[in-house]
């Protein structure tokens, strides 16, 4: 049984099924054919190996949560945001009392430790000025 592209069907089948997200077929195949460990596909129906795009994992970030094309990888998170999870399509920036000074997997927002503070998207902590301080981690502000 003849398919068009996006499906397949077993042989002996009458119809053809659409393939899901993260699978494939040009419709001459008896199976949608799986992605690679680590690709996706941005919906239901591809047709090429080519609609398998990396997914974005922690610290990276692209339109739906993929990179733009198979041998591509995803954007880096800039430092002062993070990307915490998969299939993220944009970075978060940094809450005050937080930073993040890494690319990729180190793009992480963590606290600042005691003794500094910063504001929103920062890649840093500030040390409090002289005659102030923070006495908690993730402080905004010096006292």
């Amino acid at each position: 049984y003849e398919c068009s592209p996006g499906t397949a069907a077993p042989k002996g089948a009458e119809s053809c099924g659409e393939c899901v997200k993260g699978r494939y077929s040009d419709g001459t195949l008896a199976a949608c054919t799986a992605c690679g460990v680590g690709y996706d596909t941005r919906g239901n129906a591809s047709s090429l190996l080519a609609d398998c795009r990396r997914i974005c994992t922690k610290g990276t970030y692209g339109e739906f949560g993929l990179s733009s094309s198979t041998a591509s990888p995803c954007a880096f998170c800039a430092p002062g945001s993070e990307a915490p999870g998969n299939y993220t399509e944009s970075c978060s920036e940094c809450l005050s009392g937080t930073f993040s000074r890494g690319r990729g997997l180190d793009a992480e927002c963590q606290n600042c430790p005691a003794g500094s503070f910063s504001g929103g998207n920062a890649s840093l902590c500030v040390d409090c000025a002289p005659g102030t301080y923070a006495a908690d981690d993730g402080a905004a502000a010096c006292d």
